[in-house]
């Protein structure tokens, strides 16, 4: 990531813990889907603390994002790095995962809608370690 600059080089490397830590909540949501008859309050307690954890992490991000000078979140955009899909899942989620909106009438299943965050972050990880200019 030589070709970025230290901030750019940060939010490459933030990117990348998200989207690693993300897949933990994933597997709690798929766990969380799966017809468990054992399933206790603590469990569910734990549940909603996993989906409070990816919201907040989420959010520390984009703030990350949003906290970046204007040249640089430009520069993010013409890399096509730009965090604007990740807002709209949050905004989609009305700023956080719940337990209450893992089955939302007429969304897909929160697992689905996780699975498109940790695409969408991968292809800005993608996007920033990609060298600018390919010479020939």
């Amino acid at each position: 990531m030589a070709h970025l600059s230290e901030t750019l080089a940060r939010v490459a490397r933030e990117t990348r813990t998200l989207r690693i830590f993300l897949e933990s909540p994933l597997q709690a949501v798929r766990d969380h889907l799966a017809t468990d008859l054992m399933r206790t309050d603590e469990d569910i307690e734990a549940f909603d603390a996993v989906l409070l954890d990816a919201s907040r992490e989420v959010g520390l991000y984009l703030a990350m994002i949003d906290g970046l000078q204007p040249h640089e979140r430009q520069e993010l955009e013409s890399l096509g790095a730009g965090a604007g899909a990740i807002r709209g899942v949050m905004e989609a989620e009305n700023g956080a995962f719940e337990r209450a909106h893992v089955k939302a009438p007429g969304r897909p299943p929160m697992d689905q809608r996780m699975e498109a965050l940790l695409r969408e972050l991968t292809r800005i990880e993608s996007a920033l370690q990609a060298q600018g200019h390919v010479y020939r």
